[in-house]
């Protein structure tokens, strides 16, 4: 039941049934899997007194250095934007599995920190498609559009296999760069591939095209779109010749 209502609409109803265990009158003892449920409640709710707490609940308990509890505890802690924290629990474990370093390596990318999670990044036996996008996501992200792009064609090379959610960092580099050649390279890219076009993803293009001063491809792109959202309108709203859009 912990479970279940960790993955449902309403998270928060995991701690109930966590107390009934800890009030149960047969000795009932929460295990390493409550916990683990637990601690991945806290990260869908945000809840940055709460997730604390949890970890000191199973750290009083000794499941502590149980591996999915621990990489659920990186994984909490990145939600709730604590990179600190996450850098201490990673610090205590002996021999961090892939699940762990391509978390903390999301953490950090994510919180504008690429400096630790490249290193960790370069060291890692194996990388898998997630650790990839985290890394090329947090160059575009905190202004290293280059160096997301080399990145990227590293990818490329060592025959990872490229998804939508890597195409928009690099279609966010190149606007950033107003790089429209790489940006018209990426378009046929992801053509030439198949690859799903989502929402995320077209706006990526528009917002790519209209950066880089084609704002007829731009709209080209928008006015194919079945489905559209409010960063859609905006990206084609912010290109610099949004007038004859009426």
């Amino acid at each position: 039941m912990i479970r279940a209502y960790s993955k449902s609409s309403t998270p928060s109803k995991s701690f109930h049934f966590y107390s009934r265990i800890l009030q149960s009158r047969d000795n009932f003892l929460p295990d390493n899997y409550t916990f683990n449920f637990l601690v991945r409640t806290c990260a869908q709710l945000l809840a940055r007194e709460t997730g604390p707490s949890v970890h000191a609940a199973l750290t009083k308990r000794g499941f502590e250095n149980d591996p999915h509890v621990q990489s659920g505890l990186i994984f909490m802690y990145a939600e709730l934007g604590c990179l600190h924290s996450c850098h201490r629990v990673f610090g205590e474990i002996v021999e961090p599995d892939l699940v762990c370093q391509t978390l903390l390596v999301c953490a950090c990318a994510r919180c504008g920190d690429v400096g630790f999670p490249r290193e960790l990044f370069d060291e890692m036996p194996q990388r898998d498609p997630i650790a990839w996008n985290a890394m090329i996501a947090g160059y575009a992200q905190c202004g290293k559009s280059r160096e997301a792009l080399n990145l990227f064609h590293l990818m490329q090379m060592e025959g990872m296999r490229v998804n939508e959610v890597s195409m928009v960092s690099v279609l966010s580099a190149c606007s950033h760069l107003g790089a429209l050649d790489q940006g018209r390279w990426a378009h046929a890219y992801i053509e030439r591939n198949k690859l799903r076009m989502t929402v995320t993803l077209e706006t990526a293009l528009i917002d790519m095209y209209a950066k880089c001063g084609n704002m007829n491809k731009a709209m080209e792109v928008f006015w194919g779109m079945k489905e559209k959202n409010v960063y859609t309108w905006s990206s084609a709203l912010g290109g610099p010749s949004y007038e004859w859009i009426w």
